[in-house]
Formats: structure tokens, sequence, C-alpha cells
């Protein structure tokens, strides 16, 4: 009997009531078999996986098949050259056996039970879990899966938006460097059998993993959460924030009470909101679909919540979250929207937005087409909203309008605004509508032993496009390159908005070019002459409140209007074509503008707003309490 049948009849004979993956939380080592007859992994990978490992984990000191009757007490003791010849047979079968694939299934299904799940994977063991995750039912909700590949990885594991994944790969790993075209997340120094050896690459790791806790897409959260914090300091407010499971510990961290929505299900939101490819007609259809699939859930959870734990008396809810104002106007309790972007609400007789940074003009012409452009607008919304009415269950009577033409998303109530009032052209918001300015905490700062990369006598630039925008990062770094090249008296950082990767030292590109994985813009800002960005809410007022002059290559959603708005107020300049030509020119215009007064006005400005008095002021009214 050949030793590989003599295995998988072993695996066979394995019950799953003796599995070790038994806890909530999981931090496991997953890679070929060097030893066919155990499972036991080396002390040094034992080593690691403890070091790596969360306060609230459990480390499973096996490898697979994870079994309390499959020997895992001791390490596979055999040499390279076995090891080697092992795990290459190994890999075979975990791709193009049957019966392996079968055995797979069953030892790694007691992880869908968990909640999340750490992984460790190199070798064979990359094979493995692509080959487990892909015989899934695509009905199936995975928990949180964070993968930390050590070597070569599978594109399929890159492209299932449901995973965290980090690469690492070894600069002496022949592996990586010629069988596999994958970029690396990190390059370090080591071959391809020695990454759990480097001290450098747990600590890689426990930084990814602490930092992967810090949500990257948090527009929307942050800023209400840096509005809402000072109230923490009053004995009249207790707060309690409800928001999804994979910022829950963030949070709470920040000092709120915290309880989190879909815990057996960390990433469902996320999963929705997160794309790999530029939002267009049919991308934002099926995040249309998943949303109103998703809605009714999520209000039946809220009011759990509160029927457990007591109904509030008030609701601050970020305009995205409607589910909560659904739920508020049904129970008769106010409630207050912030509104990060406050060209969504939609224009009653001004130009419209969210159709590609329409410009206002005068004239019968111009009105016509506004006209014309505020009905697309709401014709595009009641098609939308009845192709997914259906989806809403409970929700049937819910309507996109009220009776006096306003939005049911956005609080009757108030609707705090987070931006100034003097970037707008517009003059049609509703009545209940304040300008409170734009505030947002960060939760990073620069490591000290990057502050050296700032300290140069040249001009500095700063390009970013955020944490979102996976499609355009590249086409960024390329352009950087060529601007750095025609401007070497300039000195350009590139920020790839990778929240994980903060710690990582910067790649230099150019002299006069570095590449950071991930710069906290409240440091850094400050530091800057001139910048280059997408137009995001954050990054734009950052810059205003700076003073920093910028150029702008919108890419979709709400950053088409707000480029409009810094064009008009004449704090930046604005690429529409996003030729590298059109750049080049742009950019030398930016530089040799002198004249920046109507920027430096509104850094006045914004600096001005009290968005803490606000808050007071409409809390203090709608809970009718003194001061």
């Amino acid at each position: 009997m050949s030793k590989i049948k003599s295995y998988l009849d072993r695996l066979s004979d394995l019950s799953l009531d003796q599995t070790l993956l038994t806890s909530d939380c999981l931090v496991l080592f997953l890679s070929g078999s060097s030893d066919y007859t155990c499972a036991g992994l080396t002390a040094v990978q034992l080593d690691l996986l403890h070091a790596i490992c969360p306060s609230d984990y459990s480390v499973v000191a096996s490898n697979f098949p994870f079994n309390q009757r499959f020997d895992h007490m001791k390490s596979p003791q055999v040499s390279l050259l076995s090891a080697s010849l092992s795990n290459i047979v190994y890999c075979w079968h975990t791709v193009l056996n049957p019966c392996f694939q079968k055995l797979l299934q069953l030892h790694m299904s007691p992880l869908l039970e968990t909640k999340e799940v750490i992984v460790v994977c190199k070798s064979s063991g990359v094979n493995m879990l692509t080959q487990w995750l892909n015989h899934l039912d695509n009905e199936i909700s995975l928990p949180r899966f964070r993968i930390i590949a050590l070597g070569p990885v599978s594109q399929k594991l890159l492209d299932n938006k449901k995973l965290e994944v980090l690469v690492i790969k070894g600069k002496k790993d022949p592996y990586s460097q010629f069988l596999d075209s994958h970029q690396a997340d990190i390059l370090v120094d080591t071959d391809h059998y020695s990454y759990e050896y480097k001290e450098d690459v747990k600590g890689i790791i426990y930084d990814w993993i602490r930092q992967s806790d810090k949500n990257r897409f948090s527009g929307h959260l942050f800023p209400t959460l840096t509005l809402v914090k000072p109230l923490l300091e009053d004995p009249r407010f207790q707060i309690r924030v409800i928001t999804g499971y994979q910022k829950k510990k963030l949070v709470e961290k920040i000092g709120f009470d915290c309880v989190a929505l879909f815990p057996d299900r960390p990433t469902v939101m996320e999963d929705i909101a997160n794309t790999s490819k530029q939002a267009k007609p049919h991308i934002m259809y099926q995040q249309l679909i998943a949303n109103s699939k998703l809605i009714p859930e999520v209000i039946d959870e809220i009011k759990r919540i509160w029927e457990s734990d007591g109904k509030p008396d008030l609701i601050i809810a970020d305009f995205i979250a409607a589910p909560a104002g659904i739920l508020a106007d049904r129970l008769g309790i106010p409630w207050i929207t912030t509104l990060p972007s406050p060209v969504a609400i939609e224009s009653r007789t001004t130009t419209p937005a969210y159709l590609g940074g329409w410009k206002p003009h005068q004239g019968i012409l111009y009105k016509c087409r506004d006209a014309l452009g505020r009905q697309i607008i709401r014709m595009a919304k009641r098609i939308g909203f009845a192709l997914v009415k259906r989806n809403l269950k409970n929700l049937q009577d819910f309507k996109l309008y009220r009776e006096d033409g306003t939005e049911t998303i956005y609080s009757p109530y108030s609707i705090l605004a987070l931006g100034i009032k003097e970037l707008e052209f517009r003059d049609d918001f509703p009545s209940h509508l304040k300008w409170i300015g734009y505030r947002c905490l960060s939760f990073d700062k620069l490591p000290k032993e990057q502050e050296q990369y700032f300290t140069t006598s040249q001009k500095r630039v700063l390009v970013t496009c955020g944490t979102h925008l996976k499609w355009e990062k590249e086409r960024m770094v390329k352009l950087a390159k060529i601007l750095s090249q025609e401007y070497p008296d300039y000195h350009f950082y590139v920020t790839l908005g990778n929240p994980s990767g903060l710690q990582n030292p910067p790649h230099h590109l150019n002299n006069n070019l570095l590449l950071f994985d991930y710069l906290p813009y409240t440091d850094i800002l400050d530091k800057m002459d001139f910048a280059i960005h997408h137009a995001g809410s954050g990054i734009l007022m950052g810059c205003i409140e700076q003073g920093i002059p910028s150029l702008i290559l919108p890419q979709d959603f709400d950053q088409f209007d707000n480029a409009l708005r810094a064009e008009l107020a004449q704090v930046g300049l604005v690429s529409r074509k996003k030729t590298e030509s059109e750049v080049l020119d742009l950019f030398q215009a930016l530089i040799s503008q002198k004249d920046w007064s109507k920027l430096h006005s509104l850094t006045q400005i914004s600096k001005a707003y009290q968005p803490t008095e606000i808050l007071y002021q409409e809390i203090e009214r709608l809970l009718n309490i003194d001061k």
C-alpha cells in the first residue's frame, strides 16, 4: 500500500467529533505534509502562531486534518530533500485527487461554525485552502477569514472578496520568483523554507492582524464617531454604537459601548461595499440587490437589540444607515442624519449631482438641462426601488419620498452636513440641514522611524486615491513615476491606502518617489505642499483645512461633484480626461499658480466651524433638555 493511500485511509477513519477546530476564533497553520504519519507542527511554526495570536483567539496546535486522533504531538523530522519530494506528491493530490478533495471538505468544514479564522498557509496549504473554498456552495456565509500566504499564492484566493489576504514572499524563494507572477504585499529576505524562522515575518503578520481590525471603509463611521465622541464626557448621556462586526473592537477602543450586527457573518456588509472594479451600472445594480436583501435583516437585528437592551431616546445615523432611520420613524424616535457627502441630497431647484459633475450655468437651456437631470435622478431611483422592492419583505409600505417631496432616508428632524457651506453653489438644501464642518479622528500615527522621509527641503507632493478604488492604484503609481521623472526637484509620496501596511517602510521607486502602503492623513498633510487625489470628501476637506492646492482626478460617485466644487472654489485643478499629457499639463499649472487666496480663505473658514456646539444644540432641541 502506498503512503498516500494509507494516509487517505487514515483520514477516512477520523470522526469530526474529535476535531480540534472547536473555538469561535482560531489561529492555525496549513501547509503541505512532509510526513504522512503525523500532523504535528514544528516548534518554530507553533511559536509563530502564538506570537501572532490575538488575545481572544485560540491556537490550533496541529496541521491538517486538525484532529485529536491523528498524531499531532510530534514534529515531522525529515530531510529537506524528502520534504520537498513529499510535498510535490501532496500538492498533486490536493488538486487532482477526488478522494482527497472529499476528505478535505469534511475536515475543514468545522471552520464554517466559527466566527473568525486566521490561517497562515504555505506550500500545498495554499492549494488546500483554495480547493476547499472553491468547492463550497456560493450561498454559504463564511466566517471572517484572514489569510497570510507565505510564498506563492493562488489567484482564486486573491479574487475572493470575502477574504482578507496578506501575501509575503521571500527574495530568495525560487517558487515565488519563477512559478508565481502575483505581486507580493511584502518582500522579505528569506528562502521558501524559512519564512516562519524570520522574526521580521512574525512582526509583519502581528501588525497586519491588528491593523486589519481597523476597517478600511470607514469614511462614514469615523466622521460620525468623531462628532459624537465629546458626548462620552457628558454624564447626561449613555451612548451605544451599533455597527458591523469588523469594527466592534476599534469602536470599543475609542471608548464607546458597542453592539455588533451579524457576528455570525462578520464581513457581510463590507463584502457589498468593497468592489474590485469601478462602479459601472452593473456593479451598482449588484450592490443595490445585495443591499435590498440585507436591509430587512438589519432592521430586524436592530429592533431585537432595542427590545433586549432598551429603546434609545435619540438616534444619530450616517445617511447610508437607512435601516436605522426607517425603524426610528416606525417607533416614533427622533433621529439625526450625519452626512459626509452633502451633495447626495437631491437638488430640487438647482443643478443635480451624480451626473458626472454638472457645472451650474444661467440661461433657459441650462435650466431645462437641470430640470431634466433632476427627473433622471428620480426616475433612476424609482426604477432601482421597483427592482429591489420584492426583496424588502416586511417593508412593502416603505416609500422613497415623503408627501412633501423630501427623501425618506434622511431625517425629517435634523441633518448635520459634514462640510462647509462656502464650498457649495446650491441653495436648495432642506431647512433643517446644518453645516458643521468636517472633522475626522485618525487612529493611526506615522511611525517615528518614517518621519525621516519627510525632512527633505524639496517641495512635497502627496499622491492618493484613498482606501477604495482598487482599479485605480496601478495607474496612480504610473502617473507618479512619470511626474517624479519630469520634476526631479519635487518629492512625491504615494500612499496605497492599505492600513495593514502602516509599519512597513516605503519602497524607493525613484530618488524622489516613495511608495507607502499607508500614510495617515492627519500626520502628514501638514507636511505637504501639494496633493494629487480623487476628491473623496475626507481628503478634499483635509487639503482645504491645511491650505494644500490639489490636482484632482475624480473616479466615481460623488467625487465628480466634489471635484467641480473644488474647481469653482479655486482650491484645486481638475483632470477630466486623466490622460498622462493632461495630468502633466495640469500639474505644471498647479505648481506655477501663485494666487491661492481663495483656498487660504476657505482654510480659515473651515477651522472656524464648531461641530460639537451645533450637535449639542440639536440634541437639546430634539430631546427638550436644558444645557
